[in-house]
């Protein structure tokens, strides 16, 4: 089942690439109207953060797997999590990886032990580097 996902969204982003190689040779014609080049042009940006969505999926899945491994949320704890903010994954990006609610992990980072250490421990700076240097890819 997992195989047959994966192949449709690698078909999905090579129908999308060939899109959007066939806009650009649309918007490389100095014949193209204004309002058609306009229209194009918003398709190709769709495409283009549609493309850009996926691919900061599957970096956030990698990094969060090469973190906690092969760990669910019942075995999870405060040190692994604050490595994962600092490799630059949101709150909502790691309650989405374990499919928890935000409130359920909001509630295992308000844990007086965990609290503590989440604010000794946790450095805004570097989650705020990983994820301009994943933006700069």
């Amino acid at each position: 089942m997992a195989v047959l996902e994966m192949t449709e969204k690698v078909l999905e982003m090579t129908e999308n690439k060939e899109r959007q190689r066939e806009i650009i040779s649309y918007l490389i014609n100095e014949n193209l109207p204004f309002a058609d080049r306009k229209v194009l042009q918003k398709e190709l940006n769709d495409l283009m953060n549609t493309n850009t969505e996926e691919k900061m999926r599957t970096w956030m899945k990698k990094e969060a797997r090469a973190i906690v491994g092969n760990r669910n949320w019942e075995n999870m704890n405060i040190i692994e999590f604050v490595k994962l903010r600092h490799a630059g994954l949101t709150q909502s990006e790691i309650a989405d990886f374990f499919n928890v609610s935000k409130s359920k992990m909001d509630n295992f980072v308000a844990i007086r032990e965990n609290r503590s250490y989440y604010r000794k421990n946790f450095v805004y700076d570097l989650h705020r580097i990983a994820r301009e240097n994943w933006t700069d890819k």
